[in-house]
């Protein structure tokens, strides 16, 4: 399996067979070129993980301002009913 690379693109491809090896000559005619695996993992990681902290930063977010929501409204029930 090799790790073919063309700007900010990754494409694996196998060389089991001698049509692979013929397509994978082709792709690096036509402007890629092999790639470390450390530099394909690290640009994977780098988005799945930026991706998901993303995710989770919007959802605690999202959570924090429901629960002072909740907070504030349940205090002034408290308040009114107390009086």
């Amino acid at each position: 399996m090799k790790i073919l690379r063309r700007g900010n693109e990754f494409r694996k491809v196998s060389e089991n067979n001698m049509k692979e090896i013929k397509t994978v000559i082709s792709l690096i005619n036509q402007g890629w070129n092999y790639s470390p695996k450390e530099a394909y993992k690290t640009f994977i990681r780098g988005e799945v993980i930026k991706k998901t902290v993303e995710e989770v930063k919007t959802e605690s977010v999202d959570k924090v301002k429901t629960t002072a929501k909740e907070r504030r409204a349940g205090e002034q029930k408290k308040l009114t009913t107390k009086k």
